[in-house]
């Protein structure tokens, strides 16, 4: 088994070498400093087989500043401030004021030239058409009309509706119970879940609903408030509706949502715990042994559950389509495709037209599946032969079918092959439509749980089309809201929890609107709205 991972490892190096141009051997062997964030999972970058296969086709040295994850930007700034080592590729993503500042000052190099020379982008081209490249440069293109980085672009839609729950169907069989529709009918099932003992042990130990403080797609509120108004915790709970941007959590609606999910608390049908606990103790109580006690919980993956299809658990689980409020109200926060700067060339770089073409040579169709899924033909496959093994969902067959994951813990692994998916590339829709993961011997015999068609049904339409999305602030701006935005996100956020689980009486919202208005909300709008009609213009 090793000798044949061995060779499969070689085998997708030569294809990575492939897409990389030719260095002549007799030209001086040069060196490129890159910049780049911790990762535990990656063994070592100097002897990662990635590195030693871009060393030996393009006749270089690479040696590499890593940062600590939590704090890489604030360490590069350092650097950046002194011009002391400073590396010549920049290979993670910088926020945008940071990368707009560093562009003013003359630290990055604009990449247009590069990007316009077919000679230089074959692989890039390779993969999106004039009009779809034109369109994902505009979205990380800096005010000056220069692109600073490589993107990597994403389209996943599971993704981009992150926002899951999931509901005990064994307990709602048991029980006679019809899938919940409407916040009100919810309410019913949770009643029932805590009193009627569901899972049948005598014991009054069912949890109605549960989640976790450890992000927002697990914060029980996000889920609920959405039946009420759209309020998307990833803009901060702003929104925007024919063009004009506003703050949802000022409306009406948005504090009878808070009260509905008050209610909720108060009537003991949400576990306690969901406000205080991370993740860690979320995932305790949903992988335990013995008698299963959870009626409802709001999570963005299946993968929280231990072996996913394998956990008994999660086979007790079906996804809970978004709810829908007294008024008809029925949302899923939405994100935008991710798209960001992951492969930046500084002023420093003596070399950048061939730092430029290590960058572009990722985007290679091949070369970007191994970067993200591991090993061709051990950790995924677009054999077709061996696809006919696996299920394609969304009834996708023939030359549509494009790969199938062999080895999904590939990703959670420690590795010496990758990079980790942190290089330039392309996910979009499409590929993300053409993809299986479970075996069609599996996926028949009921060993296997394939949540993404119940996705498409139960919350793609709840998507919302106009969404603020990433907006890109000029130094200016960014300065001007940088101390109104913290405060006024830290209050909203403290506010929420706070009016939910009783700290705070609904009675003191006036006080909290106004609060608010002292904050300058009317300034923070102001300056999101002028950063989207500049996106949008």
């Amino acid at each position: 088994m090793k000798h044949t991972r061995l060779l499969a490892i070689f085998m997708a190096l030569c294809l990575l070498a492939a897409a990389l141009p030719l260095a002549s051997a007799e030209e001086e062997v040069i060196t490129l400093t890159i910049a780049r964030k911790t990762d535990t999972l990656i063994e070592n970058l100097e002897t990662n087989e990635t590195t030693k296969a871009i060393e030996e086709k393009f006749g270089v040295k690479l040696k590499f500043l890593e940062y600590p994850s939590a704090d890489a930007q604030a360490k590069l700034a350092v650097v950046m401030a002194s011009k002391s080592n400073v590396p010549d590729i920049i290979n993670f993503e910088l926020d945008y004021v940071t990368e707009y500042n560093y562009a003013m000052r003359g630290l990055l190099l604009p990449l247009n030239a590069y990007l316009a020379d077919p000679s230089m982008t074959k692989n890039l081209d390779s993969r999106v058409d004039a009009e779809a490249k034109e369109a994902l440069l505009k979205i990380v293109r800096m005010p000056d009309g220069n692109n600073y980085g490589l993107p990597s672009y994403e389209d996943s839609m599971w993704g981009r509706a992150w926002y899951h729950a999931w509901i005990n169907q064994e307990w709602l069989d048991a029980l006679g119970l019809d899938m919940p529709k409407t916040t009100e009918d919810f309410r019913a099932v949770l009643e029932a879940f805590v009193s009627q003992d569901p899972n049948g042990n005598g014991v009054n130990d069912e949890i109605g609903l549960l989640g976790s403080t450890s992000s927002n797609d697990q914060k029980v509120v996000n889920f609920l408030l959405n039946a009420f108004t759209y309020a998307d915790p990833n803009a901060k709970y702003f929104g925007v509706k024919d063009g004009e941007i506003y703050a949802a959590f000022v409306q009406d609606a948005f504090k009878e949502g808070l009260e509905y999910v008050h209610s909720l608390v108060e009537s003991g049908l949400i576990y306690a715990g969901s406000f205080t606990q991370d993740q860690t103790q979320m995932r305790a109580i949903i992988n335990q042994d013995g008698d299963y006690v959870v009626g409802s919980v709001t999570a963005g993956s299946a993968g929280h559950w231990n072996g996913v299809s394998s956990n008994p658990n999660l086979r007790k689980m079906t996804e809970l389509e978004p709810l829908t409020g007294p008024d008809g109200v029925c949302w899923t926060p939405t994100s935008e495709p991710s798209c960001a700067n992951y492969w930046y060339i500084t002023s420093a770089c003596e070399h950048p037209e061939l730092a430029f073409a290590i960058g572009e040579s990722f985007y290679d169709f091949e070369t970007s599946l191994t970067q993200r899924y591991g090993v061709k033909e051990v950790d995924w496959t677009n054999d077709p032969a061996k696809m006919d093994n696996y299920f394609f969902e969304y009834g996708v067959t023939g030359e549509d079918r494009i790969f199938a994951i062999m080895n999904d813990s590939a990703w959670t692994n420690v590795n010496n092959v990758t990079w980790r998916n942190t290089t330039p590339h392309i996910f979009d829709h499409a590929l993300d439509m053409s993809w299986a993961i479970e075996t069609v011997e599996n996926y028949e015999s009921g060993v296997s749980l394939v949540f993404r068609p119940d996705f498409y049904v139960r919350y793609v339409p709840h998507m919302n089309n106009e969404i603020i999305g990433k907006l890109n602030y000029t130094a200016e701006e960014a300065e001007r809201i940088a101390d109104i935005s913290t405060a006024i996100d830290s209050y909203v956020n403290e506010s929420i929890t706070a009016f939910i689980t009783g700290i705070k009486d609904f009675s003191e919202w006036d006080a909290y609107l106004a609060e608010l208005e002292k904050m300058h909300l009317e300034d923070y709008i102001a300056v999101q709205q002028a950063a989207y009609d500049r996106k949008h213009s």
